[in-house]
């Protein structure tokens, strides 16, 4: 067996930085009711395909992040995803 490092592209500038606010996409079962969106921090709320809730979020740290998932949580939404969207 051998242990081979994947090759990455270079960050974009203010991504290696850590600044600027970053893009996610946030995938939770069923249907949350679009009335839920302002209390997850007013971010774009639509749901697929599969009747999942997919929520689009631009947040600013990693704490920001952490919030909008707790918020979900606590609204009792299982979690089936969370992407990075690139630098728009």
């Amino acid at each position: 067996m051998s242990c081979q490092t994947p090759v990455r592209e270079p960050l974009p500038a203010h991504a290696a930085s850590g600044t600027g606010p970053h893009r996610y996409r946030i995938r939770v079962r069923g249907q949350l009711d679009p009335s839920w969106a302002e209390t997850l921090g007013g971010h774009e709320m639509v749901w697929d395909d599969e009747d999942n809730t997919v929520l689009t979020c631009e947040v600013v740290d990693q704490s920001a992040l952490h919030g909008v998932l707790t918020r979900l949580f606590d609204l009792g939404s299982l979690l089936l995803s969370v992407t990075k969207e690139p630098p728009r």
